[in-house]
């Protein structure tokens, strides 16, 4: 039967922020996860500008389509197996059984991971058929050996996820990024012998290998050990739906970089500037497209072992405050994105259609959030094999538009597939949450959310207007997007739609003299 478990019947975006006040663990995991996860990102987002900047789109082009193979042979290995792992350990009281599992899960990953390394190295050059590039194919034999690596911080990160220690990975991923930054730096310079997406590729291998040292290390440091493997059946047998959804996922990406690239060659472009265009979405507009998950993403990264771990009587509450707030984080993007999207691919990437991309393209983030959310939430519930058949229901659509839409509206066709892939498996998921869960969810206040977003886009494209041919690119991306973004907060203030007591913190006042009551009378 399904589970009524609606006991509150506001919908309160201030949950969120009132767990600040209780003390919870989950405000403060959210937080760290939060601040990590947008530093991390962050330092991401300036490799990927630096890249765009220094060597071209077709240079990102070519790295992207190396990325979509080895992410697709990573999911292959090191999927299902690490989140199957995080839930088990969050349910455990002690150490012993945890040490098992993570020996466990280091070795399925591990060996399959060795064994496709071992395989693909043995192919050689009959795998450039995989490559819509085949400038691409020795940039992904650089990138390779990281499956293995890729496999220990994946299982190591589940084993603190399930502790809620999310201070270790966080360090870690964090402590990777800047790593490539450096690294590429150093690898693209003009001293050094390697350029283009070779310099790339060698500086993801060093900070994919560091992060994976740097994890393993604080795992050891804080008394993990490894002991005899146990339980490698039941743990293949729950990660097999999750690892099927993340393959399918890492497949359009492949069948993407070789499907588009060759479609618009034989539309008319050249081979190079087919492979930049591609760049331009894979490598510069979805990085920006995708920069709130940052912030929802450690909503959703916390939610997995809390919903596992706990009754499910707040969880109506939890589902609507999470989807408010990724209407509102989401909002806050899209208005910028979709007045100033040229002004700012110009701006970062000194290349006005990658920014092009983003403006049109703007809307996807509310699907690329609520799918996040949603898919976290069931997965939690034990519902892996409903978000596998969701997930490959929106593959299959977005699959359906790689091959027909590239011949008529070129590489949009990447973003109209992702638009109705994650809106499609966005809307089966909280079908199911709503119909099988018995779940009463409020939806009204992320509608207001959205559409109180209009006003301020309207303020910031004004703006935008009056500012672009009378001063630098930089002020006509910063101050457009500040004005609107802070008019944008005061119109969820003043409909209500937040509770700024609730987010801001209460000021405790202290008189200086403290002057004697009055007696009554």
């Amino acid at each position: 039967m399904p589970r009524r478990v609606r006991d509150i019947k506001q919908t309160d975006f201030s949950y969120i922020f009132s767990m600040k006040s209780s003390g919870s663990k989950i405000y403060k995991a959210v937080a760290l996860v939060t601040v990590f996860g947008v530093a991390t990102r962050a330092v991401g987002f300036l490799f990927k500008v630096y890249v765009g900047r220094k060597l071209g789109a077709e240079a990102v082009g070519l790295y992207q389509m190396a990325l979509s193979v080895l992410f697709l042979l990573s999911a292959v290995a090191s999927s299902g197996v690490p989140l199957v792992l995080s839930r088990r350990i969050a349910a455990l009281d002690g150490d012993e059984k945890a040490g098992r599992l993570v020996s466990s899960g280091l070795l399925i990953c591990g060996t399959i991971s060795a064994c496709l390394i071992a395989v693909f190295y043995a192919c050689g050059d009959n795998l450039a058929v995989l490559f819509g590039d085949k400038r691409a194919l020795p940039v992904f034999f650089i990138v390779l050996p990281t499956l293995l690596s890729t496999s220990v911080y994946a299982v190591v990160r589940a084993y603190f996820l399930g502790k809620k220690q999310y201070f270790a990975f966080s360090v870690a991923e964090l402590s990777e990024e800047v790593v490539r930054v450096l690294s590429c730096i150093a690898f693209c310079s003009k001293k050094s012998p390697f350029n283009g997406a070779t310099g790339i590729a060698f500086s993801f291998l060093i900070s994919d290998l560091v992060s994976g040292a740097v994890l393993s290390a604080i795992y050891f440091a804080i008394g993990g050990r490894l002991k005899k493997p146990s339980d490698v059946k039941p743990t293949v047998k729950s990660a097999v739906p999750i690892t099927l959804i993340r393959i399918s996922g890492s497949l359009v990406s492949s069948l993407t970089a070789v499907i588009v690239p060759f479609i618009l060659v034989r539309s008319g472009m050249t081979p190079s500037e087919a492979t930049a265009d591609y760049g331009r979405v894979t490598g510069m507009s979805l990085p920006l497209l995708m920069a709130p998950l940052a912030i929802t993403g450690a909503l959703a990264t916390v939610l997995v072992p809390e919903v596992a771990s706990s009754q499910k009587t707040g969880l109506c509450r939890k589902i609507d405050s999470a989807t408010l707030f990724a209407a509102i984080i989401g909002s806050f993007f899209v208005l910028v994105y979709a007045t100033l999207g040229e002004s700012i691919g110009t701006f970062l990437f000194n290349d006005s259609r990658a920014g092009k991309y983003v403006g049109i393209a703007a809307v996807i983030i509310y699907p690329l959030e609520l799918n996040q959310i949603s898919t976290s939430v069931l997965n939690s519930l034990g519902r892996e094999r409903t978000t596998f058949l969701h997930f490959v229901i929106g593959s299959l659509v977005t699959v359906a538009c790689l091959f027909v839409l590239p011949a008529k509206i070129g590489v949009y066709a990447i973003l109209c597939g992702m638009l109705l892939c994650f809106g499609t498996t966005t809307f089966l998921n909280f079908s199911v949450l709503l119909k099988k869960e018995g779940l009463e969810l409020n939806f009204k206040k992320p509608i207001s959310a959205v559409f109180a977003a209009a006003p301020s886009a309207l303020l910031c494209y004004l703006l935008k207007n009056l500012l672009l041919l009378r001063a630098p690119i930089a002020v006509v991306v910063i101050v457009p997007a500040f004005v609107s973004c802070l008019a944008y907060a005061v119109t969820l203030w003043a409909f209500g739609i937040v509770d700024a007591e609730a987010v801001l913190p209460k000021r405790k006042t202290t008189a200086l003299v403290r002057l004697p009551k009055k007696a009554k009378g």
